[in-house]
């Protein structure tokens, strides 16, 4: 059974939600904040001090605005600390939940291969010999199909099965642990095969959050022996991902023009201090990467000085919405609510996606800017009543949820991974469920 119901009476096993648990440190409810503020500053310090100069007018507004959000973002997330997790309404059983969703991606993974002839793994060997043609015939870049629309319900069962997954690891027979090992290569070499990053990032990011709620749970054991071992994984899992991610700096687009700023068609400064401490051999996988966080910030301060033309009422902050209600309903001049799309379109950038404006533009478009702060603020706010539900009650959905809430915040500077139907159904859809089935 998945349910184990909501009589207060009925006995609660391991696997389930437990109110019973000792109290975390304050050290521990704030560390995921903390990383991800370390995250969100030196993303601003790279747009700052970064191998880019940016001018525009407004640094004051724009400097102001992110001290806001940040501030926010912090505040939020203290409050949400203070306050009491409540009961659960249903109770459910996590490990169930995660060998079921495992099943289902599982089948739906082969299914989606064999249909449609292996996907972006099927172009590995092009993405090796011609990233930048492999790119251009990614599984994203073609026309709609069914799988398309599956995959806007399917992908909180797939997000389900990563985090639950891992977050059960222990307690997962050989074959779900090796359908999970399964899945996880599949992301990654359909990434590689994409020409892509953010796969690999956001399944990153997945096993990372689950496994430090399961280490935080005890739930996953770790000694001394496997804590080195583990230290020494991701110090070559780095260096490997930054090895692909200089591969495709190279070579994903020819000619000195990959290092102009699309942005300023400007060059990077050849005096930038990290060019003297770096080696030669990385310096424009440093540059790439480096405009690669930081570079929406400049399209903040450019939104930031547009006219207010109105609110999308919660509907403008994703271009698949958008793009959907005009199609349904003809109204073109909706996509102006959108400062993203409005400045895609002004500034001469192109399409959706091209060049990011962070999440709070796209929050802006329905709340306007003073509003985001406050949007800002509530994101913090249940971030931390997630977290607080995976430390004292150890339930999936607060494990799912708290996953979510990572992915939301670390993308600030780069866009709202609500973008899509896949992303509004996953980042949208499981925390609401969370909260829906608070007591």
């Amino acid at each position: 059974m998945i349910l184990a119901g909501k009589d207060s009476s009925i006995p609660v096993s391991q696997d389930v939600e437990r109110e019973l648990l000792p109290p975390a440190t304050m050290a521990v409810k704030k560390r995921p904040l903390l990383l991800l503020l370390l995250w969100l500053i030196t993303t601003v310090l790279l747009f700052i001090f970064g191998p880019y100069s940016y001018s525009f007018g407004n640094k004051i507004q724009l400097y102001t605005y992110l001290a806001a959000v940040h501030i926010a973002l912090y505040a939020g997330y203290c409050l949400g600390l203070r306050t009491k997790p409540q009961r659960p309404k249903v109770i459910l059983k996590g490990l169930a939940l995660a060998k079921i969703s495992l099943l289902f991606s599982g089948v739906l993974l082969m299914v989606n291969l064999l249909c449609t002839g292996g996907g972006d793994i099927g172009r590995l060997a092009l993405a090796i010999k011609d990233p930048g043609a492999a790119y251009a015939a990614g599984s994203t870049k073609g026309g709609v199909s069914i799988f398309n629309y599956i995959g806007i319900f399917s992908a909180p069962v797939s997000m389900m099965s990563f985090v639950l997954g891992t977050y059960y690891w222990a307690r997962l027979r050989v074959v779900y642990k090796i359908l999970l090992a399964s899945l996880f290569a599949t992301a990654i070499l359909s990434s590689i095969g994409a020409s892509v990053r953010s796969t690999i990032i956001i399944t990153g990011l997945y096993a990372a959050a689950a496994f430090g709620a399961a280490y935080q749970n005890k739930i996953i054991h770790v000694t001394s022996r496997a804590k080195l071992m583990l230290v020494v994984v991701l110090v070559c899992a780095t260096v490997v991902f930054f090895k692909y991610f200089a591969f495709l700096t190279e070579n994903r687009q020819q000619g000195d023009n990959r290092l102009r700023n699309p942005l300023t068609n400007e060059m990077p400064a050849q005096d930038h201090p990290m060019y003297k401490i770096l080696p030669e051999a990385w310096h424009n996988t440093y540059t790439i990467a480096a405009f690669y966080i930081s570079h929406s910030y400049y399209r903040l301060a450019q939104a930031l000085n547009m006219p207010f033309i109105g609110i999308g009422w919660g509907a403008s902050n994703s271009a698949f919405l958008v793009r959907n209600i005009v199609r349904l309903t003809g109204w073109t001049e909706f996509e102006n609510y959108s400062y993203g799309m409005r400045l895609d379109r002004m500034t001469g950038y192109g399409d959706f996606g091209l060049a990011w404006s962070t999440i709070y533009t796209w929050i802006a478009s329905d709340v306007t800017f003073p509003g985001s702060v406050l949007i800002i603020f509530m994101i913090g706010y249940f971030f931390a009543r997630a977290w607080t539900g995976v430390l004292e009650q150890r339930g999936p959905l607060s494990v799912m949820a708290f996953a979510c809430f990572v992915i939301i915040v670390f993308s600030f500077p780069m866009n709202n991974p609500l973008q899509d139907g896949p992303g509004i159904s996953t980042y949208f859809g499981i925390p609401f469920l969370w909260w829906l089935n608070r007591g």
